[in-house]
């Protein structure tokens, strides 16, 4: 497994742009230079049910998405000109105009309005985040997340599976913004300067 430490990933992301709903970006500077440890999820139950279900999901977009060359290898991917940007991808896809995508699978517990609303015709800040960051390493020209959403719970709850589209050549402008803020980030955890806290634009 890589070190974490030397890397920034598509989790990171949405923290450095303010948007993790786990960790704040000076959290994660702390991680990268070794002034926190990282917190172990292996025991988090929605973090153990999203690991399980992920398998079963991509199962089922390939079942549901027959146009679509699926590659199930959770391939690592890293940036040409800055090797600090990686990640692991959930799966690797090739259209039938032979463009290359990315597919991300997602689990989400829904027990309000408000969170149920982030997924309203879009995915969530933090999602957008990763799938900004996956464009800038892997260069993919298309992504989609499959989003399964379980809502509300006990007899009332229900579930259903969301795929959403992103094109790349749509969100040129938020990729280069993304960059610009990694590169900043990076030189911070490089020198030691402790950023700023990052907020998300209301």
């Amino acid at each position: 497994m890589l070190n974490r430490t030397k890397y920034l990933g598509g989790s990171d992301a949405a923290a450095i742009m303010g948007y993790s709903k786990y960790k704040t970006s000076q959290q994660v500077w702390e991680e990268k230079t070794g002034r926190r440890a990282p917190a172990n999820l292996d025991d988090n139950k929605f973090v153990q049910y999203g690991k399980a279900a992920e398998k079963p999901l991509i199962d089922l977009f390939v079942l549901n998405n027959p146009d679509l060359l699926v590659i199930q290898d959770k391939p690592w991917i890293q940036h040409p000109e800055y090797p600090f940007l990686g990640g692991n991808i959930d799966s690797r896809l090739v259209n039938t105009d032979s463009q290359k995508g990315v597919l991300e699978i997602k689990t989400a517990q829904i027990f309000s309005p408000v969170q149920k609303l982030q997924w309203r015709n879009q995915i969530p800040p933090n999602y957008y985040c990763q799938i900004l960051h996956y464009f800038l390493v892997g260069e993919f020209d298309f992504a989609i997340v499959s989003a399964y959403l379980i809502v509300g719970n006990g007899k009332d709850k229900w579930t259903e599976t969301r795929d959403y589209f992103c094109s790349r050549k749509d969100h040129e402008k938020d990729i280069s913004g993304l960059l610009e803020e990694e590169l900043k980030f990076w030189n911070c955890v490089i020198s030691g300067k402790r950023p700023g806290l990052k907020l998300p634009n209301i």
